[in-house]
């Protein structure tokens, strides 16, 4: 009965914790995203080169359009946060809603953080589903995490109150495209460092500076002639791999079972480029892009 009254006060306290959080508004001024954007070179059957580039982002100055007041975007390629650029307008409504104006072009919806679970949203990409919504202590603050992608198996991103997209401050939707995807990097506020993406050890990279330490989880995929593509799975979490065609239709999903071996047969795949990905349950972790000749993997 005592562990039973001590489990209900906790619960209790959490949901008046949670039910008390003040809200952290996503656009203000005196912050800078940065993320990271891949795009895959092919270089042969299985590609291992990539190119890197680091953009960062950050929202300042008023203006007013038609009957809503925006903060300006801006972005810059440069490491030293230089040569700013504008990029459009962003504003946030009382309903935490987020709406992003491109330059020339209509505004529209970009992010919902009073989604519910279930809902629907559509980005540039995909129409993805609100498959949970759980509240995860950031920075030491509590903070709603939103995750998607609940009608699209393997692809997960994940909207985090106050910080942005898993794919991106100006990147929501950026799930998967075909060549390329893109990841959040860092998020600063007043020249503090509030997120950090755990698979990266910088908040700025760009393939000239040469290797980087990568934090990829411990995951092997062979090509092997009599088997088919093996997924040595080595960490202590189950991983998803998948793989798609050059139109992001995916033509394999399999769970791979934390340490375990995994096969997939050749003859699932006609001759043609496919790419892989590797997901734990919230992060892309792994791309590579691949040739099937003649039933096998060249």
């Amino acid at each position: 009965m005592k562990t039973k009254f001590i489990f209900l006060t906790s619960f209790i306290l959490f949901v008046m914790q949670i039910k008390g959080q003040e809200y952290i508004p996503l656009v203000q001024e005196n912050r800078i995203w940065s993320t990271l954007l891949v795009t895959y070179i092919d270089c042969g059957n299985l590609i291992t080169d990539s190119t890197y580039l680091t953009k960062y982002n950050k929202f300042e100055g008023d203006t007013t359009i038609g009957d809503f007041q925006y903060l300006k975007v801006y972005e810059t390629e440069n490491e030293n946060m230089t040569d700013w650029t504008l990029k459009g307008c962003i504003r946030e409504d009382t309903d935490k809603k987020v709406w992003y104006k491109q330059l020339e072009l209509d505004e529209h919806l970009f992010y919902n953080f009073n989604a519910q679970v279930g809902e629907t949203f559509e980005t540039d990409w995909y129409i993805l589903t609100i498959d949970s919504i759980k509240y995860i202590e950031t920075n030491g603050i509590l903070r709603k995490h939103i995750y998607l992608g609940d009608n699209i198996p393997g692809l997960y991103e994940v909207w985090i109150e106050g910080i942005g997209s898993t794919c991106g401050i100006l990147y929501s939707g950026y799930i998967f495209t075909v060549g390329g995807s893109s990841h959040f990097l860092c998020m600063h506020e007043n020249e503090q460092l509030i997120l950090q993406n755990t698979y990266y050890n910088e908040c700025w990279l760009i393939s000239e500076m040469g290797d980087y330490e990568e934090k990829i989880p411990d995951v092997k995929v062979f090509m092997d002639y009599n088997r088919g593509i093996i997924i040595e799975n080595n960490e202590h979490f189950e991983i998803t791999f998948e793989i798609f065609n050059i139109l992001g239709q995916q033509i394999v999903n399999k769970e791979v079972e934390s340490e375990c071996i995994s096969y997939i047969n050749n003859n699932l795949l006609k001759n043609c480029i496919y790419i892989y990905q590797i997901y734990t349950p919230a992060y892309k972790i792994k791309t590579q892009k691949f040739k099937i000749h003649h039933h096998l993997v060249g």
